[in-house]
């Protein structure tokens, strides 16, 4: 339970980044329990302008941006680290279906996509809907500035797939996503506003969607670039 929001500002050459305060932590099966904390990681600087927001298992968001930071080399702009970031989502996502779905059954990736046509089809049906229900990580949401285009840079990792928020000028992640939206909608909100301006309004739009359940109040902001 979270919000992640991301508006690009000045005509996209800067990007307001944010998140609310609150973390979900699962205990046990169907046991939860909510933390707030001002500073609470979700949004982590990468390297000097590239930082990413993360909606989901706080625990695997941390591993996953860590694998990825080891491979984000200093010279990289947003869009090439994004892809290292999505990467080191896929990874840790087919790793954590392997472990959880494949290998209690006998199987590995290998054997799964070489010889599934093999198996009972009852059998294939129902680990094939188990891979595509199991989503241990959540949404990430990345943003950065380009040194060469001098623009700003906001997308999405969902699902393994990077969708790119530079032309909607907004990036959402999380439960409190549907009121971050409509407070940003209602508010006016444009790309080509003052950062100031658009810092404002997203501070409006967490504290809109902190009437979700499980979104908190505010928590970190970044102006990018620095």
């Amino acid at each position: 339970m979270t919000v992640c929001v991301a508006c690009l500002s000045d005509n996209g050459k800067k990007v307001v980044a944010g998140t609310d305060n609150t973390i979900t932590h699962t205990i046990g099966t169907n046991v939860t329990y909510e933390l707030e904390t001002p500073h609470n990681k979700k949004l982590i600087s990468i390297k000097e302008n590239f930082s990413v927001m993360g909606a989901g298992n706080p625990d695997n968001i941390n591993v996953v941006i860590a694998n990825a930071k080891k491979k984000i080399h200093p010279q990289d702009q947003p869009k090439v680290a994004t892809e290292k970031v999505r990467d080191a989502f896929v990874e840790f996502w087919r790793d954590s279906q392997e472990k959880s779905i494949l290998s209690p059954v006998g199987l590995n990736w290998n054997i799964w996509t070489t010889q599934q046509n093999k198996l009972d089809s009852a059998i294939a049906k129902d680990i094939y809907e188990k891979l595509q229900k199991h989503q241990p990580i959540g949404e990430l949401v990345s943003v950065g500035y380009d040194t060469n285009t001098k623009e700003a840079y906001i997308a999405v990792i969902s699902n393994g797939i990077i969708l790119d928020r530079n032309t909607l000028g907004m990036g959402f992640a999380g439960a409190g996503m549907p009121l971050a939206n409509f407070s940003l909608i209602k508010a006016g909100y444009k790309k080509d506003m003052e950062d100031s301006e658009v810092r404002r309004l997203v501070e409006e739009a967490i504290k809109d969607a902190s009437h979700t359940a499980g979104v908190g109040g505010m928590g970190d902001i970044v102006i990018l670039p620095v």
